[in-house]
């Protein structure tokens, strides 16, 4: 992660639930914060994150993600409201490998309550587009066999994906090949998003009439006469 990539501003974009997220490279003044999204977690979930439940473990997260730049290594996180809902980071551990076959490691945690809405593959498609620029083919993970959640969101990405077993762990490969099914993917998340976001407009579960006042045939009284003759049932 370069000195300009932390200059970069961040990114706004939409969750699939058509909530809006905010994505931005880890800063060490993160680090309380990212040590506190762990912190959270339930045990099981630490679990199939770092392969045990120590909380040891999110101390040494939040302590990489916040380590000063060094080349290779990119963490992004996703927050709402202040708050940290999820983290992706890639590291190719130094290796520069060739122009054709270069790879990184990655890793995903998404907040508990908030799996099932996009997190962790928003993040994977901002570090998918970072990791390009800097020449890398491929990402790699090893998730535990029982982590359906992970493994689906790489099956999903819209990018070639193998898998090798090793006992209770799989050894996933990215190909971080871009190609029209990729971009097909992306653009099919992006519309859902959109779609998503728009629903509270054009199915509110609750409507304020401003000015609607008492007298019979007023603009504002038509309107409110009209939301109940109209097959409106909320509030």
């Amino acid at each position: 992660m370069t000195d300009d990539l932390l200059e970069r501003p961040p990114v706004h974009a939409l969750l699939a639930d058509g909530t809006i997220a905010r994505i931005r490279p880890a800063l060490p003044g993160d680090h309380d914060r990212l040590r506190g999204f762990y912190e959270e977690m339930a045990p099981e979930n630490l679990r199939l994150r770092f392969f045990s439940a120590s909380r040891r473990s999110a101390a040494m997260a939040a302590d990489r993600a916040c380590a000063p730049v060094r080349p290779g290594y990119r963490a992004l996180l996703a927050e709402t409201d202040g708050r940290v809902i999820g983290l992706a980071e890639y590291d190719t551990g130094g290796e520069e490998g060739t122009a054709e076959d270069r790879s990184a490691e990655i890793s995903i945690a998404v907040a508990d309550g908030l799996h099932h809405r996009g997190v962790g593959t928003l993040l994977v498609e901002h570090l998918v587009s970072s990791a390009r620029s800097e020449g890398i083919t491929a990402f790699t993970a090893d998730a535990l066999g029982e982590n359906h959640e992970v493994l689906r969101l790489f099956a999903d990405l819209g990018l070639r994906t193998a898998r090798r077993f090793e006992g209770p762990q799989v050894r996933c490969t990215i190909h971080l090949d871009q190609d029209d099914a990729y971009l097909a993917a992306v653009e099919a998340r992006g519309r859902a998003a959109g779609v998503a976001s728009l629903l509270p407009l054009l199915r509110p579960s609750a409507v304020a009439v401003v000015g609607a006042g008492r007298t019979p045939g007023s603009v504002g009284r038509a309107v409110l006469n009209h939301l109940r003759t109209g097959g409106f049932t909320g509030r």
